[in-house]
């Protein structure tokens, strides 16, 4: 019974917390951490859209909210569905604040893996991204699908 008043208690003192002082990350009994308000993905584009293209580029742009709570410190995006999967070249994965109009700093990176078993590369930043940035991570391929209006599906994680 103990237990259950303190988790209800704890609760209670989490909800307050969160509505006085608004930006703070929400930590979890566990341990574990999240951002209070999400970062999203502004766009996804390819600078080659030609088949088979071996020097394209793929940008995924993140925006995290000023009141996010908590800096960024990975991404990891996985290709969901496609036609053809996408072998993509981890030492050659590179990030930079703003968009891949308006580049800014090059961001510093702790470590790349990629799985091509699950085409997922997952990306760990040297130190947080900070709330209200907006960076961009750029992914290069072995060479784009070779197939015509192939259309892949990706999905991302962000920690």
């Amino acid at each position: 019974m103990k237990t259950h008043k303190f988790i209800l208690n704890l609760g209670i003192v989490s909800c307050l917390s969160l509505s006085t002082l608004p930006g703070l990350a929400v930590r979890f009994p566990d341990g574990s951490v999240s951002f209070t308000k999400s970062p999203r993905l502004l766009g996804a584009i390819t600078t080659l859209k030609k088949t088979d293209a071996p020097l394209a580029k793929y940008y995924f742009t993140v925006a995290i909210p000023a009141d996010a709570g908590e800096p960024l410190g990975a991404i990891t995006i996985a290709q969901r569905s496609g036609q053809d999967e996408i072998d993509l070249r981890a030492d050659r994965t590179f990030a930079f604040i703003g968009t891949p109009g308006d580049r800014g700093e090059q961001l510093a990176l702790r470590g790349v893996d990629y799985d091509p078993e699950t085409d997922t590369i997952a990306v760990a930043f040297a130190s947080g991204i900070p709330p209200g940035t907006t960076f961009t991570l750029g992914l290069l391929p072995g060479r784009n699908p070779p197939i015509f209006r192939s259309v892949s599906l990706w999905g991302y994680r962000l920690s």
